[in-house]
């Protein structure tokens, strides 16, 4: 094992047991009596050490021979973000707060969107871009949105079918897998700026629809405009990847 991937090992366990104490630290003032709303937050943790830990070898630039021996700014902005998620996540799994605690879900998902436009210009600002952050940045975008479809569900805020927005990403993810597994053709994707702001859309409606004084009628008449057009991108995706629609000249 490289020193610089040693390192990497040290810094991780940090990350795992600072997420995981604060976790307990919220658990101990709001869920102690809650034992499945820790179990479900701390399930969320694991999943965001899974990806830290499997993607360690990829904390490395274009153009760099090796890993960095420094997680760095950025990505560490990404890993608050996935803690962030796994507090609001451990909701899931109990009746609906009431108190501040009902606030929670939204204002954790929240500030974990806003931190969604932080971490990668941090990363470019100090020139520290790496494939382990654009990994952890792009799963962490696909967790948070079914995190967060689920909870609005939970709530009564979106209807059962918004569920689909939320897994329409891992869908695509074993679409092609099933293609390649089979040796049917694949096309990798055009670039897209609109993918991006759509994403960002979908986050902010989200976000919106969990706060308590937003009334579940509006969230609910505005679901089909913002869950439409997502789900009519992935079938756009879908189309191409799958060499359904020809490629841009």
């Amino acid at each position: 094992m490289s020193p610089e991937v040693s390192a990497l090992k040290r810094q991780s366990r940090g990350v795992a047991f600072a997420g995981g104490a604060v976790i307990l630290c919220f658990g101990l003032v709001w869920g102690a009596s809650q034992p499945r709303w820790l179990l479900g937050s701390l399930s969320v943790w694991a999943y965001c050490l899974w990806l830290l830990f499997r993607h360690l070898e990829e904390n490395r630039g274009q153009g760099d021979v090796g890993p960095r021996a420094s997680i760095g700014l950025a990505t560490a902005v990404t890993l608050v973000r996935g803690a962030l998620l796994a507090v609001a996540a451990g909701f899931l799994f109990v009746p609906m707060a009431t108190g501040w605690g009902e606030w929670v879900p939204a204002v954790t998902y929240s500030l974990a969107s806003i931190l969604d436009h932080v971490d990668g210009r941090v990363a470019r600002a100090l020139q520290r871009t790496t494939r382990l952050g654009e990994t952890l940045d792009m799963e962490l975008d696909a967790a948070g949105i079914l995190i967060a479809s689920a909870l609005a569900i939970h709530y009564g805020k979106l209807p059962v079918w918004y569920l689909a927005i939320g897994l329409a990403r891992y869908a695509f993810v074993a679409g092609l897998w099933w293609r390649r597994r089979r040796g049917l053709r694949t096309e990798p994707l055009d670039p897209s700026s609109t993918r991006r702001l759509l994403a960002g859309v979908q986050m902010g409606f989200l976000s919106v629809s969990l706060w308590p004084p937003v009334a579940a009628e509006l969230t609910g008449l505005l679901a089909p405009g913002f869950g439409g057009i997502t789900l009519a991108m992935f079938l756009r995706d879908w189309l191409q990847v799958s060499a359904r629609l020809p490629r841009r000249a």
